[in-house]
């Protein structure tokens, strides 16, 4: 069995002739909903199948094979062995062993389902397009659809008994049953606004919020509705009758102390300038709350003053592994992560609360020392360092080093960076001290690579390709296009590779005096890494995975099953390979 990673983390993973990316991290797919039993256990679930699951109030958060590839949209946790699932195309999974693992139920629909509501274990309803309401009573056994009277998207439902329930989505729509859904009526919201959830606290005061700022309040059950404004709202929770939280973009969290009279903005979950959007919101307690959003999920212990986010949310920039086991992933925030159980569990050894500054790379001479490079993504005004460690990431040493992208040892000591306005150092003391070589070029560079003491390659923006013949005491440049060139990697003396922007894929036969183009795919290309000669792997953006098992001749296009930009590829052998996940800013 041969497995690859991707580092959203995701694995791959071959099995004879086929393969497969599984999902370590729940990085890189957006998690869209969450639903907390107790102050210990929750679910949440996003893109690509995505099911998430804590057992230890969300510190950490392990991938559950959903089965599925389809968007998952909400989730309902009924008890400590009960949950469902809802999402695209009629999606409706369940779980009786605490979220562990999951059965397909048959729905009987096609719509996109985007909300689901248990009142029991067995009597719950799901909302989804065209107006569609399912509703069963033998635990999702089977489903029934009722009659909504209307045709809008329905993108929240809930229940305040076993009788009483509301439906919101777009165009201002609210709708209300009495009888356990055998009809619903339509609610004059007063708002043509479109609403993305609905919460009641009893069965006269309810909450809905939606687009362009809209927050509604109903004191009769929903006979009338008053308007209140912010930002884009995605979901709305109340604690009790006079506490609740609304989530949305723009990093957005309100909280209303007063029944939602009023709402004041409170600390967003994120300090650094990254603006994103807030999908989901769930309190347990009057202290521990969460929400969902691109990055994963974020966690409150005290009533919304501060939130924090897991680790392992960080756009990763960079992969490498010393064995099966032991690895180290680097990103933005500066931030360092170490496994040692093959990538299932991360731990951080170093991080900067700054999105703008990123390590772009990482790589071990050994398994106690190790350099990783960085730059400024922005022009903020600082610098970011390169760092070293001697104890196997223990502790790192700012090497007051700035500005650069990629590193390549050729052996224990001797080893070169690569970075902004075509600087190069070259080290032959395994890092400690650097000196600066002339590269020719004000570039930027964004990958180095030698293939023995003497040659080596490094590219970089505007299709510049430098080669030494010397170590590095001189280069040469040529230029193969305009598109930018972000990694290049040698099988021989002979044969290379260049992977770049636009699909941008470039081999090369007899050592770089010539270069051909291969054209297999559009999207920006960002790194290649190969097994031996012959198998070898690119990823890219949109989630882009290609695979070659013939040097190159032919790739083809894998499903990663994730649509974010892969930034990073490599493999510990034959079999186990990792690739990471980029995350942009809104």
């Amino acid at each position: 069995m041969k497995k690859f990673i991707l580092l959203l983390l995701m694995s791959l993973t071959i099995y004879s002739n086929a393969q497969q990316w599984d999902v370590l991290n729940p990085k890189g797919n957006s998690i869209t909903s969450l639903d907390f039993y107790n102050v210990s256990y929750g679910l949440a679930t996003g893109e690509y199948g995505t099911i998430l699951k804590t057992d230890d109030g969300g510190l950490n958060w392990f991938v559950i094979n959903s089965g599925t590839n389809n968007w998952l949209k909400s989730v309902c946790v009924v008890n400590t062995d009960i949950a469902y699932i809802v999402g695209n195309s009629g999606t409706i999974l369940k779980s009786i062993n605490g979220g562990t693992s999951w059965s397909m139920l048959t729905s009987g629909v096609t719509n996109h389902l985007y909300s689901v509501h248990f009142i029991d274990s067995l009597v719950g309803y799901v909302a989804g397009s065209s107006g569609k309401i399912i509703k069963t009573t033998d635990g999702g056994i089977s489903w029934v659809s009722q009659s909504s009277g209307i045709t809008n998207t329905l993108n929240s439902i809930n229940f305040v008994s076993s009788n009483t329930g509301f439906a919101v989505g777009s165009s201002g729509k609210i709708l209300k049953t009495t009888n356990g859904g055998t009809s619903w009526s339509e609610c004059t919201s007063g708002t043509t606004s479109t609403l993305n959830s609905v919460y009641f606290i009893d069965a006269s005061t309810g909450f809905a919020v939606g687009s362009s700022g809209t927050v509604l309040k109903t004191t009769s059950g929903g006979a009338s509705w008053t308007t209140q404004s912010s930002d884009e709202l995605y979901s709305v929770k109340f604690i009790n009758t006079s506490t609740g939280y609304a989530v949305g973009q723009g990093n957005r969290i309100i909280k209303t102390t007063n029944g939602g009279a009023t709402w004041a903005t409170i600390t967003t979950a994120h300090t650094g300038s990254c603006q994103y959007a807030f999908s989901s919101v769930d309190f347990i307690d009057a202290n521990n709350g969460y929400v969902a959003h691109v990055y994963g999920i974020s966690k409150t212990e005290n009533g919304g003053q501060t939130w924090y986010y897991n680790g392992f949310f960080n756009s990763l920039a960079s992969v490498y592994f010393i064995d099966n086991n032991t690895g180290y992933t680097v990103g933005n925030e500066n931030v360092i992560r170490k496994t040692t159980n093959g990538g299932q569990t991360w731990t951080t050894q170093y991080s900067k609360d700054s999105w703008d500054e990123w390590l772009k790379q990482v790589y071990f001479l050994n398994a106690n020392n190790g350099i990783a490079v960085g730059y400024l993504n922005d022009v903020s005004g600082c610098l970011t360092t390169c760092y070293k460690t001697t104890d196997g990431g223990s502790a790192w040493t700012d090497l007051v080093l700035y500005d650069f992208t990629s590193v390549y040892f050729i052996n224990s000591t001797t080893g070169f960076i690569v970075g902004t306005n075509g600087k190069i150092r070259k080290t032959t003391d395994a890092g400690s001290t650097w000196t600066a070589q002339t590269s020719g070029t004000t570039n930027d560079l964004f990958s180095v690579f030698f293939i023995d003491a003497s040659i080596g390659y490094s590219v970089g923006e505007s299709g510049i390709i430098l080669k030494t013949t010397n170590g590095g005491s001189t280069w040469s440049s040529q230029t193969n296009g305009s598109n930018q060139l972000n990694a290049v990697y040698f099988t021989s003396s002979t044969t290379g590779y260049i992977v770049g922007n636009s699909g941008t894929l470039l081999k090369t036969t007899n050592s770089g005096s010539s270069w051909s183009l291969q054209n297999f795919v559009s999207d920006n290309l960002n790194a290649i890494e190969f097994i031996n000669s012959s198998i070898g792997y690119i990823v890219g953006d949109n989630g882009t995975i290609l695979n070659t098992t013939n040097g190159g001749s032919v790739w083809n296009l894998q499903t990663s099953n994730v649509v974010s930009n892969l930034n990073s590829v490599y493999f510990v052998d034959a079999n186990n390979g990792y690739a990471l996940v980029r995350m942009e800013r809104y």
